[in-house]
């Protein structure tokens, strides 16, 4: 596992295949960056998980017979609990998010998993990452809830429930509330993300470093977090899931 204060052993690979063009690139547009390793850590990670993902989705597809068996299973499996999240949480809608609530569950998953892997660091143990994936949620589910009741009905229902006329201060009450709470949204998924896998990652580089001094089992540590892994991918979707199903919801009457 690659340590947390020093550059992965992949990141130093990745910016020696293409460091020099990216330099180039962010010298070009006045990013500031590190002229030695201008890739940082969890760059390099989210590419490789993604290059990963990209080559075990092509070859995987192209073996996939009428009557699965073994990893096909398991695939069909996940995709089958994903298809019945979006049908639960979000409703008769949720079928069309699918492709994102995959993509989310197996990057977050394979991603924060990956920094046990020798010479690898977990992109999501990075803020810059679980940031950029929460701010990917807000942006999404307040433009489908736009798409679906358009502009002004969408940020009517930040005043809640419609009332009588005599409860309209109430309902200018919630206004503030309600747009606190969204904004919040993105900075509770990055946070929470973040603060669980660094928070692996730092104890199993500090038992690892303590493996020549006394014996001690880091191999149920590890199988933890693989477990915790998947567990803050479920949340993760899970919330997206719950956040879009409110944006979308249509008004009973």
């Amino acid at each position: 596992m690659a340590g947390i204060e020093h550059t992965a052993e992949v990141t130093v690979l990745v910016n020696k295949l293409v460091g020099a063009p990216v330099a180039t690139l962010l010298q070009a547009i006045g990013v500031h960056h590190d002229p030695h390793m201008p890739i940082p850590n969890h760059v390099a990670g989210t590419w490789v998980v993604m290059l990963g993902l990209a080559a075990f989705s092509y070859f995987a597809g192209k073996r996939l017979q009428k009557t699965p068996r073994g990893l096909q299973n398991v695939l069909e499996l996940f995709m089958e609990f994903i298809y019945s999240l979006a049908d639960d949480v979000i409703g008769h809608k949720g079928r069309r998010y699918v492709p994102l609530l995959a993509t989310q569950a197996v990057f977050i998953a394979v991603g924060s998993a990956i920094g046990l892997v020798p010479f690898f660091s977990s992109p999501t143990a990075s803020l810059c990452t679980t940031a950029a994936l929460g701010l990917v949620v807000f942006v999404f589910y307040n433009a489908e809830g736009i798409r679906a009741h358009g502009l002004g009905a969408y940020l009517a229902h930040f005043a809640g429930p419609k009332l009588a006329w005599y409860m309209f201060p109430i309902r200018m009450l919630m206004v503030p509330i309600e747009l606190v709470s969204h904004c919040a949204r993105p900075f509770s998924l990055a946070l929470r993300l973040f603060a669980n896998i660094f928070g692996d990652d730092v104890i199993l580089v500090i038992l690892f470093g303590l493996v020549g001094l006394f014996v001690i089992p880091v191999q149920p540590l590890m199988f933890l977090a693989i477990f915790k892994a998947f567990v803050q991918a479920y949340i993760f979707v899970m919330l997206t899931s719950v956040y879009l199903g409110g944006a979308v919801a249509e008004e009973e009457h």
